[in-house]
């Protein structure tokens, strides 16, 4: 068992709950992810908080058990322009920085369109510092503008 201080918390926006039983059903899917320690769902802010130990439960496992249930965490998408890249290394870089960072569940990079789509929950990282860790691996990373997507 990992020691308290080695939990992380995190608050999912959890879409599809309008009623207590909702919210039985997707705390028991989370309770049933190896490495949940405590999980408290509240109706009234459509939220589940998680305590969990990271090194045996990921954000992605916690998204998959929810949206097995029939429910959706509802994650933030963030469009990107990335300038620099010029082969599909530069993209594996890209990629690799951006999904390694803690609460992104899903980065795709497309060289073609030199652009990034980052799905990450809000709760455990932001846009500024997903924008910060494509820059520190050589490339600039801005919001794509409306009608570029």
């Amino acid at each position: 068992m990992a020691n308290t201080k080695d939990l992380k918390k995190v608050s999912l926006s959890v879409g599809g709950m309008t009623c207590a039983s909702c919210v039985a059903h997707v705390e028991e899917a989370l309770k049933g992810v190896p490495g949940v320690h405590g999980v408290v769902g509240n109706l009234a802010t459509s939220k589940a908080s998680v305590e969990y130990d990271p090194t045996q439960a990921s954000l992605t496992a916690l998204k998959k058990a929810v949206d097995e249930t029939g429910y959706e965490v509802v994650l933030n998408t963030a469009n990107l322009n990335v300038t620099g890249m010029t082969c599909a290394s530069c993209v594996e870089h890209v990629q690799k920085a951006a999904g390694d960072l803690p609460g992104v569940v899903k980065a795709v990079v497309n060289l073609a369109t030199n652009s990034a789509r980052v799905e990450y929950e809000p709760s455990i990282t932001s846009l500024a510092e997903i924008k910060k860790t494509i820059s520190e691996v050589g490339y600039e990373a801005t919001e794509r503008g409306e009608g570029q997507e």
